[in-house]
C-alpha cells in the first residue's frame, strides 16, 4: 500500500496537474474572489503526503530536524500571541505553513530520489506544452489576464494567460525553460522544439523584469558554458547546431526588445522614476537640488527594485525597534507600525522577508537544509570537477541560480508553494545528478 502511494506515477500526475490547478485557482481568485483556492488545498494536501513519507524514514537526524521546526513554530505562535495586540493565530499559522513548505518538500524529494529514479523530463515538456497552449488560446480569444491590470490597454504591459500572478509565473516559466532546453539538447523532436519556443515566447510576453532577464540569462549562460566546455571536450561539437539555434534565439529576443512589453514597462518606469527623483518631495526642500549622479542612482534603484527599497526601509525600522523576541522570531505581518501608521506590507524580496518577518532564528532554520545540501555539492564537485562539464547538470545549476537571483530581487519564490515546488524538485534533481544522494 505504501509503495503504491509513493509510486513515481503519482508524482508525475501531480506535476502534470500543476498548470491546471493554477488555472482553476486563478479563475477562483479573479472571477469569484475566493480566498481559499483549489491550489492551496491540493498543495497542502501534498505537504501532508510528503510529511508522512519523511517520518516513515525514521532517521534520527530527520526527526531532530522536524523537532527544530516544531519548536520554532510553537515558540513563534505562543510568543507572538502574548506580545502582539489582536494577534490572529490562524493568519500567522498560514504564514508559517508557507515558510515550512519549501524545505519540507525539498526534503521529501531528496529522500525519495535517493532510492528512486527521478521524473522523466517529458513530464515537464508536457507541462510546458500545456502552459504554452494556454497562452496562445487565451491571447487569441482575448481572455488572457493582464500582468498589470491597473492600466488601460493593459495587454501592451504583458499577459499572464489564464494564470494569476505574473511574478510567480515568471519564475515557474524559468524553471520550465530549463527542462525544455534540456529536452531540446538531448533529443531532436518537434514536440521538444515547440515546448521550448512556447516557453520563450511566454517569458517574453509576460512583461516582468524577472521573466525577461530569465530567458536571456538562462540561454546566454548555457551558451557561454557550452562554448567553454567545447574547448575541453571536442565531442560537444556534435550538437553545435542546436546550441547555434539558441544563439539565434538570444539574438532575436535582443533585437525584438523594443517591441516587447518589458520595453514599454521599463520606459514608463524610467519616466516615472526620473520625475520623482527630480521633482519629488526632497527637491522641494529650500536650497536643495539633487545632483545628476544622485538622480541617476535613484532612478536605477527604482527601476531595478520597483519600490521594494521603500518597503525595506519601513520594515528595517520596524525590525530595529521591535523587542528582542521579534528580532529572533520575526515581526510577523501583524501589529506593526511605521511612523505611527499600521504597516503590514512585506518587502517582496524573499531573503529580506525571511529575516524580518520570520526572524534571525527563522532565517537559520529555513536555510539549514539548503546550506547542508550546498556543502555536500561543493565537496562532491571539488573531488570531481568534471561533473560541471555535464550539460544537464549545468542547465539545472543555471536555472536554480537564476530563480534564486529573481527571488532575492523580486521575491515570490520561497513562500509560494506553487513556485517553490519547482525549485525544490530542481535542487533535489541537481543533487541526484551530482551524486550527492547516494
Amino acid at each position: 500500500m505504501f509503495k503504491k502511494m509513493y509510486n513515481i506515477k503519482v508524482l508525475e500526475i501531480f506535476i502534470l496537474l500543476q498548470p491546471i490547478i493554477d488555472i482553476i485557482t486563478s479563475i477562483m481568485i479573479n472571477e469569484f474572489d475566493l480566498d481559499i483556492s483549489l491550489g492551496m488545498i491540493i498543495r497542502f494536501a501534498f505537504l501532508l503526503y510528503a510529511l508522512v513519507y519523511i517520518i516513515k524514514n525514521r532517521n534520527k537526524k530527520i526527526i531532530i530536524y522536524l523537532a527544530i521546526w516544531l519548536l520554532y513554530m510553537g515558540i513563534n505562535l505562543v510568543g507572538n500571541y502574548f506580545i502582539k495586540d489582536n494577534f490572529n493565530v490562524i493568519t500567522q499559522g498560514v504564514l508559517l505553513a508557507k515558510m515550512v513548505y519549501f524545505p519540507l518538500i525539498l526534503l521529501f524529494f531528496v529522500l525519495y530520489f535517493k532510492n528512486n529514479k527521478e521524473l522523466d523530463n517529458k513530464v515537464f515538456i508536457n507541462v510546458a506544452l500545456l502552459v504554452g497552449v494556454s497562452l496562445v488560446v487565451s491571447y487569441l480569444t482575448k481572455t488572457a489576464y493582464c500582468s498589470y491590470e491597473n492600466y488601460e490597454n493593459c495587454y501592451t504591459k504583458g499577459v499572464v494567460a489564464w494564470f494569476n500572478s505574473a511574478n510567480e509565473y515568471g519564475l515557474i516559466l524559468i524553471a520550465l525553460l530549463g527542462f525544455t532546453i534540456n529536452g531540446f539538447i538531448k533529443k531532436a523532436s518537434l514536440k521538444n522544439e515547440i515546448a521550448l519556443y512556447l516557453i520563450i515566447i511566454f517569458l517574453c510576453m509576460l512583461g516582468t523584469k524577472a521573466s525577461y532577464v530569465g530567458v536571456v540569462g538562462v540561454t546566454s549562460l548555457y551558451v557561454i558554458y557550452y562554448l567553454i566546455a567545447c574547448y575541453f571536450d571536442k565531442k560537444k561539437f556534435a550538437y553545435f547546431k542546436k546550441v547555434f539555434v539558441l544563439i539565434i534565439t538570444i539574438f532575436v529576443v535582443a533585437i525584438s526588445t523594443s517591441k516587447l512589453p518589458i520595453y514599454t514597462n521599463l520606459v514608463g518606469a524610467y519616466e516615472y522614476a526620473y520625475n520623482e527623483a527630480k521633482n519629488g518631495e526632497d527637491n522641494i526642500k529650500i536650497g536643495y537640488q539633487k545632483t545628476d549622479e544622485e538622480i541617476s542612482e535613484e532612478v536605477q534603484t527604482a527601476i531595478i527594485f520597483n519600490g521594494r527599497n521603500d518597503f525595506i526601509v519601513a520594515n528595517k525600522t520596524i525590525f530595529k525597534q521591535a523587542p528582542i523576541f521579534n528580532k529572533l522570531f520575526g515581526i510577523t505581518t501583524q501589529g506593526n507600525f511605521y511612523e505611527g501608521v499600521s504597516y503590514d506590507h512585506i518587502n517582496e524580496r524573499d531573503f529580506h522577508d525571511l529575516l524580518m518577518y520570520y526572524g534571525i532564528i527563522g532565517f537559520i532554520v529555513e536555510m539549514l537544509l539548503p546550506i547542508y545540501l550546498l556543502i555536500q555539492v561543493c565537496k562532491k564537485v571539488f573531488k570531481n570537477i568534471k561533473l560541471l562539464f555535464k550539460d544537464e547538470i549545468m542547465i539545472y545549476a543555471v536555472v536554480i541560480v537564476m530563480m534564486l537571483f529573481a527571488s532575492f530581487i523580486a521575491g515570490h519564490l520561497l513562500f509560494q508553494p506553487a513556485v517553490s515546488i519547482y525549485l525544490a524538485y530542481l535542487i533535489s534533481l541537481f543533487c541526484k545528478k551530482i551524486e550527492v544522494l547516494k
